[in-house]
């Protein structure tokens, strides 16, 4: 999946925090499930976080194309996906297990977000 820059597209994307330590506590890490690799990085793991990458990083017809997501159960990233991403379907996983979601129950904003990873 290519675009007019050489990217990968992004319609799949995975969404997880590493955590640095007391100080610095945690970064916000953006991966694009097709590729396998790391799209963005943000500051801590907060609602805004994820809204600056959708705001700053994508246009509306990019975040329209966004289908799916694999997301751990955060709230603030639940809730960043469903206002910046109306057509994206949630995996939501208590671990870091989602590789790529292949089965997906409910659209981000309709209910539920959990759905089956094989």
């Amino acid at each position: 999946m290519g675009s007019e820059s050489g990217k990968a597209v992004l319609a799949r994307m995975g969404v997880d925090e590493i955590h640095l330590g007391k100080k610095a506590k945690f970064i916000t890490v953006l991966s694009n499930l097709d590729s396998g690799e790391p799209v963005w990085f943000g500051r801590e793991r907060k609602k805004e976080t994820l809204d600056e990458f959708f705001q700053s990083e994508l246009s509306a017809q990019q975040r329209m194309r966004i289908t799916a997501t694999c997301v751990d159960m955060w709230e603030p990233y639940r809730l960043s996906i469903e206002q910046h991403a109306p057509n994206c379907a949630s995996c939501m996983t208590s671990s870091t297990s989602c590789s790529m979601p292949t089965k997906l129950s409910t659209k981000c904003g309709e209910g539920s977000l959990f759905a089956k990873v094989e």
